[in-house]
Protein backbone atom coordinates (compact mmCIF):
# COMPACT_ATOMS: atom_id res chain seq x y z
CA UNK A 1 0.00 0.00 0.00
CA UNK A 2 3.06 2.49 1.13
CA UNK A 3 5.43 3.08 -1.97
CA UNK A 4 8.04 4.53 1.00
CA UNK A 5 7.83 0.50 2.97
CA UNK A 6 8.88 0.67 6.16
CA UNK A 7 8.94 4.05 7.07
CA UNK A 8 6.77 7.21 8.19
CA UNK A 9 4.05 7.74 5.46
CA UNK A 10 2.45 11.25 4.91
CA UNK A 11 -0.98 10.99 5.47
CA UNK A 12 -3.91 13.88 6.01
CA UNK A 13 -7.46 14.18 7.44
CA UNK A 14 -10.15 14.42 5.14
CA UNK A 15 -13.13 15.97 7.31
CA UNK A 16 -15.53 15.36 4.93
CA UNK A 17 -14.93 11.54 4.26
CA UNK A 18 -16.02 8.81 6.20
CA UNK A 19 -14.17 5.35 6.42
CA UNK A 20 -17.47 3.63 7.66
CA UNK A 21 -20.69 4.71 8.73
CA UNK A 22 -21.11 5.36 12.41
CA UNK A 23 -22.77 1.29 13.91
CA UNK A 24 -22.09 0.35 10.64
CA UNK A 25 -20.02 -2.51 8.82
CA UNK A 26 -16.39 -1.13 9.96
CA UNK A 27 -14.78 -3.73 12.04
CA UNK A 28 -15.28 -6.11 9.22
CA UNK A 29 -13.59 -6.33 5.61
CA UNK A 30 -16.67 -5.56 2.92
CA UNK A 31 -16.63 -3.74 -0.44
CA UNK A 32 -18.72 -1.17 0.84
CA UNK A 33 -16.25 0.08 3.17
CA UNK A 34 -13.27 0.23 0.25
CA UNK A 35 -15.59 2.28 -2.10
CA UNK A 36 -16.55 4.23 0.78
CA UNK A 37 -12.86 5.63 0.68
CA UNK A 38 -12.04 5.84 -2.41
CA UNK A 39 -12.56 9.60 -3.26
CA UNK A 40 -11.18 10.72 -0.38
CA UNK A 41 -7.92 8.15 -0.99
CA UNK A 42 -7.62 9.90 -4.67
CA UNK A 43 -7.95 13.43 -3.43
CA UNK A 44 -5.28 12.43 -0.46
CA UNK A 45 -3.16 11.15 -3.50
CA UNK A 46 -3.19 14.08 -5.52
CA UNK A 47 -2.57 16.48 -2.73
CA UNK A 48 0.96 14.59 -2.31
CA UNK A 49 -0.04 12.05 0.64
CA UNK A 50 0.13 8.38 0.63
CA UNK A 51 -3.42 8.14 2.58
CA UNK A 52 -6.03 9.17 4.39
CA UNK A 53 -6.66 9.16 8.51
CA UNK A 54 -9.95 9.19 9.33
CA UNK A 55 -11.31 10.57 12.49
CA UNK A 56 -14.47 8.33 13.90
CA UNK A 57 -17.38 9.12 11.90
CA UNK A 58 -19.68 9.96 14.83
CA UNK A 59 -18.38 12.58 16.52
CA UNK A 60 -14.92 13.46 14.07
CA UNK A 61 -12.72 14.19 16.58
CA UNK A 62 -11.01 11.13 17.59
CA UNK A 63 -8.85 9.33 15.53
CA UNK A 64 -9.98 6.36 13.76
CA UNK A 65 -7.66 4.42 11.51
CA UNK A 66 -6.16 5.34 7.81
CA UNK A 67 -7.89 3.86 4.80
CA UNK A 68 -4.97 1.21 3.96
CA UNK A 69 -3.94 0.24 7.54
CA UNK A 70 -4.29 0.62 11.17
CA UNK A 71 -3.10 3.55 13.15
CA UNK A 72 -0.42 3.71 16.04
CA UNK A 73 1.47 5.85 17.64
CA UNK A 74 4.05 6.40 20.70
CA UNK A 75 4.25 9.07 22.66
CA UNK A 76 6.77 9.60 25.83
CA UNK A 77 5.97 5.97 27.53
CA UNK A 78 2.25 5.32 25.64
CA UNK A 79 1.50 3.00 23.10
CA UNK A 80 -1.14 5.03 21.41
CA UNK A 81 -3.77 3.17 19.12
CA UNK A 82 -7.80 3.97 18.25
CA UNK A 83 -10.16 2.37 20.83
CA UNK A 84 -12.63 2.69 18.24
CA UNK A 85 -15.77 -0.17 17.49
CA UNK A 86 -15.69 1.15 13.59
CA UNK A 87 -12.13 0.23 12.65
CA UNK A 88 -10.97 -3.63 11.43
CA UNK A 89 -9.20 -5.58 14.01
CA UNK A 90 -5.63 -6.32 13.29
CA UNK A 91 -3.26 -8.76 14.37
CA UNK A 92 -0.77 -6.70 13.94
CA UNK A 93 -1.48 -3.86 16.03
CA UNK A 94 -2.24 -6.63 18.53
CA UNK A 95 0.76 -7.84 18.55
CA UNK A 96 2.63 -4.44 18.39
CA UNK A 97 0.39 -3.73 21.96
CA UNK A 98 1.81 -6.58 23.43
CA UNK A 99 5.41 -5.92 22.43
CA UNK A 100 4.74 -2.12 23.97
CA UNK A 101 3.39 -3.66 27.05
CA UNK A 102 6.48 -6.17 27.52
CA UNK A 103 8.46 -3.33 27.00
CA UNK A 104 7.10 -1.62 29.52
CA UNK A 105 4.91 1.34 27.58
CA UNK A 106 1.65 1.82 28.68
Amino acid sequence: YFKGGFNPSKVCIMRDYDRAAPQGTGTIKVGGNYAASLVAGEKAHELGYAAVLYLDPKEKKYLDECGPANFFGIRGNSYITPQSHSILPSITNKSLQQLATDMGLT
